[in-house]
């Protein structure tokens, strides 16, 4: 029997060897007879008793590392394992066409095998690939039959394997890779087949034979075709000859460097989160490693004509945190290279540094012989002007420039093709030069000075044309380039705000926060120089970087290129123009922009829209009002059912939007005598307080004209109507809508003065903004008007000419490139209240320099922008000062502008020179003022601040050095030759400060330290008795970097009631406690350190009925012992009993 059995097993072999093609025959005798390693079937068939599942997890970090197993030709191909001849034959003879993709597939799947194991199968795992006649010649269907017979073989439970399981730098993925191996190969096996009906049989060979590797741009669990590969099949033959050639021991280190690869996997799926977002403002639920560029935050310096923005803030969150720990807040910024204006000289490299625009380094040129960066110096200086528009210098003028400096022409050659010109500054020559207008370097003016030992440009200036005549000469000037002669140093490890310098080098410098922040709602987090994070005061964490300005300032929204971007919506998240309230994540605006051929709108193509929200009152228990933003302001859209204090009231239907001019819940006091001073010249007064101290009689006047009045009676409760102050007026149909809400919290009356604390002031603007169907607004037109929305459409065709602003609406404009690219933003401008400048203009002459002086109180203001008759001319030097010639007579407009400052307007009168003569010989008879010093500083610093300070003489100004400078009459330094001396004062209060030098008049003023300390919170009892101590607290904050020290005054009623001194380190808060006992009733005012409140104090609790009671009982105990002494006692007790027993 069993020499049967041997029989038929040997026949049952010689018929399924018959069944296969000869060449398959002599492809397995070949490799047999090959020295191969010995790998067991269940390791071929990827299956086995003890089997597990392989997570894509693990299955990625695995890979990681793994070089993709390439293609391999018939000549590289072997049969079954060696080792094993008779098994890897019985289970794998019927498998006519096995492509590399059916041994790449079951080899991922083994890889939770050992290294070892793995790099054998790596190395060797047989592979049989059909040849192009063998593929042409087996059907489809015998192809797919037999691929499933090696499957239920081999492989009784395999496991399915997707794309997104596999690392895309490691895996080897077919045309449907979502199938499990067996089927892959069974569906390779078919379709090569198939494909040899309509191809050649070299491409059917070459298609069955490729491997496809992923881009690593290809997102995880995208199937990619083998038309996607990038690798050709001779490449993926020489990758894999030179994998063959490798050693064995290299492959085993590379495959087994786990650790390195989980890693990297790590790495790569945090980038994966990375977002460099589109919107300024950060929300919950968005990337929590988040990027902002200077094409999203317009706070950043950005270039749009060379598209040059070099910023960026990264913020990486934890979940659900508010904290940001060391280092998890980045800023880097790098020099990029761009063009001059005049184009002529080439190009520079230019740097944002904290939201500013700075001077980073030349680039070698025609005019500059090698590349100069200041970078390496540690030194950023800011570009002062860099522009191309032509200017004309005649004999006995100058060319102001910045900084005190300004360019003169000295003479003109006899021929008219030369010019000898000198530099000035502050009125003193510092240099001279011949220029010749024939090339291009002759005819460029170049100034430089030494900078860290090298020289270096400070200005350019480039003549193009020189003209003389018996009667004048002149030159023009198409070119001139400044940067400041002072600069900011940047260096590893300074400290600027929040952030510390990590690195600094001449291709970028890199900052991130030292310590932790915290990201509380409500705050404003400082982040370095004036860019803050700005956090909602709401549970859901919300914020975004903004530049803390003042005065009149341009902001931008995300910016665009047409050439890629066709439609594209502006909303409050992205264009910081458009009103947003950040606390309630409320903003009502959008605009959508549809370009045609990258260059034009074509008409209704943009679209503006806006609708009403509503949003909470700063008092919050008035509730909620409507508002809406309209052409990026805010403006009231009515009251709602929400509003505490009114009725229901929309003013959008009646055509009407207003103003939101205040909206507050500081609590402010009015005196009698006195007013409170609102918006658009309106004020609140005391007329009277009635005689119990509960009412009070308000007016309110325009102008000084009263236009109403009401009795208020004052509650804490705001729900009660008669403590808030109300004044209606109508508005189109709707009647008797407030346009005035004043809360009354408290009214004190004494005998010298009536008081009343006001908590809450909203007003709307009495001037409302027309919006009717139809009604064109700048280029638009309103197309729709309903109770809560607006609709406007461009009402013709808008040309986006490059190097335009193009006026869209009163307060919204589209700025576009100057550059073929054509780059675009909307832009808004802002107006913040700022501090005051004054502006000082003298009379001029005609062609002669005169002096424009800006000053913020008795402080000179430096690098103020001056406009005359809307021209800029320049901006301020250190003592606040700037030439101006004046060429025709006439009363000129002066504007000075500068951000954190209130613009300032004057007149100048310029007058001939023959109308002057009076002025002259009035200036001449005051030569006392010649010898005259004048000494410049700031009226007030804070203790360690730097500050500078300038000493002049004469009327003309002119820089005096080496004058000693004294301090409380101690010498403390000399002014240099630019009459400057820069000192800290570590102390604080009044000093003097003196300027003298010999053969001058000495100058003398009064400079006031500060201290960094300040009063933050004071905390007071809500109510408070007569003759009982009180207890007064307050918070004091450090905000500088040094323990500092100071006297906290106490006040009350404006009196002195106790003074405590706070020692307080840097960064730090102290709190100090304050006792005060009050001797009357009434309403209490204390202030301490410019921080205010009321505590209103009620009589005292009498204690009368305990004297009473005191009274009886002795009178009782008196008795009681007369009773006793007496023998009337006995007497009594026993009438008592009686009375008893009688009953």
């Amino acid at each position: 029997m069993d020499y049967v059995r041997i029989g038929g097993v040997c026949l049952l072999l010689m018929l399924l060897a018959a069944a296969l093609p000869g060449d398959v025959l002599a492809q397995a005798s070949q490799s047999s007879s090959e020295a191969a390693p010995s790998i067991s079937p269940s390791l071929l068939s990827g299956s086995s008793a003890q089997e597990s599942t392989i997570s894509a997890e693990t299955l990625s970090k695995r890979n990681t590392g793994l070089k993709p197993l390439g293609s391999r030709s018939s000549s590289t191909t072997s049969a079954a394992a060696a080792s094993e001849p008779s098994k890897t034959l019985a289970s794998n003879a019927p498998a006519a066409a096995v492509t590399q993709k059916e041994a790449a597939a079951p080899a991922a799947a083994t890889a939770a095998a050992t290294p070892a194991t793995i790099s054998q199968v790596s190395t060797s795992a047989p592979v049989q690939t059909a040849s192009s006649e063998q593929a042409a010649s087996a059907p489809a269907e015998s192809s797919a039959t037999q691929t499933e017979s090696r499957s239920a073989t081999t492989s009784p439970a395999e496991n399915t394997i997707t794309p997104d399981q596999i690392d895309q730098e490691t895996a080897t993925v077919g045309t449907a890779a979502s199938r499990t191996p067996a089927t892959s190969a069974s569906t390779s096996a078919s379709t090569s087949a198939s494909s040899t009906t309509t191809q050649s049989s070299a491409s059917a060979s070459e298609s069955a034979s490729q491997s496809v590797t992923p881009p690593e741009d290809v997102p995880t669990g995208t199937v990619i075709s083998g038309t996607d590969s990038a690798v050709t099949s001779n490449e993926s033959t020489t990758e894999i000859q030179e994998e063959e050639n490798a050693s064995d021991e290299q492959r085993t280190v590379e495959l087994t460097a786990e650790n390195a690869s989980e890693n990297e996997t790590e790495t790569k799926s945090r980038e994966i989160e990375e977002e460099v977002g589109n919107n300024r403002i950060w929300s919950e639920g968005m990337p929590t490693r988040y990027t902002w560029t200077p094409k999203t935050f317009s706070g950043f310096f950005y270039d749009m004509d060379n598209d040059v923005g070099t910023e960026t803030l990264t913020v990486d969150l934890k979940p659900n945190e508010r904290t940001l720990d060391s280092g998890s807040l980045t800023y880097s910024t790098e020099p990029r290279v761009t063009d001059f204006e005049f184009d002529d000289w080439g190009e520079y490299e230019v740097i944002g540094f904290m939201a500013e625009k700075y001077f980073a380094g030349y680039k070698a040129s025609d005019i500059m012989s090698n590349d100069r960066s200041l970078i390496n110096d540690g030194q950023l200086r800011r570009v002062l002007v860099d522009s191309d528009e032509e200017k004309t210098v005649t004999t006995g003028s100058v060319l102001p420039l910045e900084e005190g400096y300004e360019l003169r022409i000295k003479q003109i050659d006899l021929n008219g093709n030369k010019v000898y010109m000198a530099l000035a500054k502050d009125g003193d020559e510092i240099d001279s030069k011949v220029i010749d207008p024939g090339s291009l370097r002759s005819s460029t003016y170049n100034y430089e000075v030494k900078v860290a030992g090298e020289d270096t440009t400070l200005i350019l200036a480039h003549i193009s044309n020189v003209f003389a005549s018996t009667e004048s000469a002149l030159v023009t000037i198409d070119g001139l380039f400044q940067i400041s002669d002072t600069y900011a140093s940047v260096e590893d490890g300074d400290k600027y705000g929040r952030m510390k310098v990590k690195s600094v080098s001449d291709e970028k410098i890199e900052m991130e926060n030292e310590d932790s922040l915290t990201l509380r709602r409500g705050s404003t987090v400082a982040i370095f120089g004036d860019v803050s994070f700005l956090v909602a005061d709401a549970d859901e964490l919300r914020f975004a970087p903004f530049v803390q300005k003042t005065g009149s300032y341009d902001v931008r929204g995300t910016v665009i290129d047409p050439s890629k971007v066709s439609e594209f919506t502006w909303n409050p998240k992205n264009f910081e123009g458009f009103y947003y309230d950040i606390d309630d994540d409320v903003g009502t605006e959008s605009m959508t922009m549809r370009i045609s051929g990258g260059s034009k709108i074509e008409e209704g193509d943009l679209e503006y829209s806006t609708r009403s929200e509503p949003v909470k009152f700063e008092f919050t228990d008035w509730g909620k009002y409507d508002v809406i933003g309209f052409m990026a302001d805010k403006y009231f859209a009515g009251y709602n059912n929400q509003t505490g204090f009114t009725d229901e009231a929309s003013v959008i239907g009646e055509g009407q939007l207003r103003k939101v001019l205040l909206d507050s819940d500081d609590s402010r006091t009015i005196a009698t005598g006195s007013v409170l001073s609102l918006e658009e010249g309106y004020e609140l007064r005391i007329k009277q307080v009635d005689l119990n101290g509960n009412k009070v009689y308000l007016a309110l006047a325009k102008n000084g004209k009263e236009v109403d009045s009401k009795v208020v009676t004052p509650s804490s409760d705001p729900t009660d109507s008669s403590s808030n102050y109300l004044y209606k007026i109508d508005m189109g149909a709707e009647k008797n809508v407030p346009l005035i809400a004043a809360h009354v919290e408290s009214v004190f009356r004494s005998t010298e003065s009536d008081l009343a604390t006001v908590d809450a002031i909203f007003q709307i603007s009495d001037t409302a903004e027309s919006v009717e169907e139809g009604e064109i607004h700048g280029k638009m037109k309103v197309e729709t008007l309903g109770d809560n929305e607006i609709t406007l459409e461009n009402d013709g065709t808008i040309s986006l000419s490059r190097g335009k602003d193009v006026d869209i609406m009163d307060n919204l404009r589209i700025k576009v490139a100057d550059s073929d690219k054509r780059l675009l933003a909307p832009i808004a401008t802002k107006t913040v209240e700022g501090t005051e400048m004054s502006l000082t203009v003298s009379d001029a002459v005609v062609d002669r320099s005169t002096r424009i002086s800006v000053k913020s109180g008795t402080a000179a203001v430096p690098g103020v922008a001056i406009s005359i008759d809307g021209s800029t001319i320049g901006t301020t030097d250190l003592a606040g000062s700037i030439s101006y010639t004046p060429k025709s007579t006439g009363t000129l407009s002066v504007v000075a502008r500068k951000t954190g400052y209130k613009d300032a307007t004057a007149s100048i009168v310029v007058r001939t020179a023959a109308e002057a003569s009076s002025i002259e010989a009035a200036q001449k008879a005051n030569v006392t003022l010649a010898n005259q010093l004048t000494i410049n500083a700031p009226a007030e610093v804070a203790a360690g601040e730097s500050f500078l300070i300038t000493v002049t003489e004469g009327v003309n100004r002119t820089p005096v050095a080496e004058a000693q400078i004294l301090l409380d009459d101690k010498v403390i330094g000399a002014t240099s030759s630019q009459g400057t001396l820069t000192i800290a004062a570590n102390f604080t209060g009044e000093h003097s400060l003196k300027a003298e030098k010999e053969g001058y008049n000495s100058a003398s003023r009064k400079i006031i330290v500060t201290s960094a300390l300040e009063v933050k919170d004071l905390t007071l009892p809500e109510t408070a008795r007569a003759r009982q101590t009180m207890k007064i607290s307050a918070v004091v904050h450090n905000a500088g970097s040094e323990e500092d020290t100071i006297t906290i005054n106490l006040m009350v009623n404006d009196t002195l009631a106790e003074s405590k001194n706070v020692t307080v380190r840097g960064g730090e808060n102290s709190t100090v406690q304050f006792s005060y006992k009050p001797e009357e009733p009434g309403l209490h005012r204390f202030s301490l350190d410019g921080k205010t409140g009321t505590v209103n104090v009620e009589e005292a609790q009498t204690q009368d009925w305990l004297i009473g009671l005191v009274v009886v009982l002795l009178i009782a105990v008196g008795a009681a012992i007369y009773l006793y002494q007496t023998g009337e006692l006995d007497k009594l007790q026993r009438q008592i009993k009686r009375m008893m027993q009688g009953r």
